[in-house]
């Protein structure tokens, strides 16, 4: 039995939605260039006018914008693109899967050059996407396996919204000349709903820093006005972790456990509480920070450098 071995590069969420779009058969180039929607730019650059982005938003932004990705191709003179993957590919052209596959928009197109693997090869990788970084390559090997690559190249993310790559596959084909398929693939982002932020109210915030013994390190309250806005803010300001598979490092043991109590006044309830591990580095998926509202937990969230803020902010150390 011939076993071939193909590589893939997916970005997976658990529970989502891949929307994979076919490019009609027409014209060699790819879809016509168009300039990115006002709201992207706008992200882009940091505008406060806008409205926060929701997962819906997401969605549709990565959709028209996956478009646009697919427009900055430029193909080896004399690519015709075609309706179906080219024939004598060996299948390695195949259409990208329909079952959900994660948060990722995919538009992507078949095309056909007369000319061979490695001159296509040579010309797509000397032609990248304008404005995109190389991000990596390989290629499905066994016997009987024709000549192949992938390559890919990123784009800048656009902040809250999407991540955004183009991906090429070339194959030279069994009965001359070479297959290429591209996908613009852009991974939306689920938005942090509005009801999961620090309700109004709170007055007071009482910072803890414990080891896992109950072994105090610091302990204050926070009820300067201004400094208690800035701590809900940098909180709120924070994005959900993106459901998933992650690889995580091997944590310490040990270490010390910060905890945000948020009160409407001290000794009144707890309105919302943050905790996060304070492993001497950046809060990501690995080390998230844990989230509740009235005592029902919320989405974990990606915390990056909100223990440096905070111990900025006060003049204090949590370790």
């Amino acid at each position: 039995m011939i076993r071939r071995t193909r590589l893939l590069i997916v970005l997976a969420f658990v529970g989502a939605v891949c929307v994979c779009i076919g490019v009609p058969a027409g014209s060699g180039s790819a879809a016509p260039r168009s300039s990115p929607s006002s709201a992207a730019t706008s992200r882009i650059a940091g505008s406060p006018n806008l409205p926060a982005p929701t997962s819906s938003s997401n969605r549709r932004a990565a959709t028209r914008d996956a478009a646009r990705l697919l427009g900055l191709v430029t193909l080896p003179p004399g690519a015709i693109r075609v309706s179906t993957q080219p024939p004598g590919d060996d299948k390695l052209l195949i259409e990208p899967p329909q079952e959900p596959t994660g948060q990722v928009v995919d538009r992507f197109g078949w095309w056909q050059v007369p000319a061979t693997f490695d001159s296509v090869v040579a010309f797509l990788q000397t032609h990248r996407p304008r404005g995109s970084e190389p991000q990596g390559s390989g290629r499905a090997g066994g016997p009987a396996i024709p000549e192949n690559e992938m390559f890919s190249f990123a784009f800048p993310p656009i902040s809250g919204v999407s991540i955004r790559t183009v991906t090429f596959y070339a194959v030279a084909l069994r009965g001359g000349g070479t297959g290429i398929r591209v996908d613009a693939q852009e991974s939306w982002i689920l938005a942090r709903p509005a009801s999961e932020k620090v309700p109004a109210g709170v007055h007071e915030v009482e910072i803890t820093s414990v080891r896992p013994s109950g072994t105090p390190i610091l302990s204050r309250s926070v009820t300067d006005r201004a400094k208690v806005r800035r701590i809900i803010s940098l909180l709120d300001q924070m994005q959900i972790v993106q459901p998933g598979t992650y690889s995580c490092p091997l944590l310490p043991e040990g270490q010390p456990v910060v905890t945000f109590d948020f009160r409407a006044a001290a000794g009144q309830p707890v309105l919302a509480q943050a905790s996060v591990t304070d492993y001497g580095f950046e809060s990501g998926p690995c080390n998230a920070v844990s989230f509740s509202i009235r005592g029902h937990r919320q989405k974990p969230l990606l915390g990056g450098s909100f223990l440096s803020q905070i111990q900025r902010l006060l003049g204090i150390r949590f370790r």
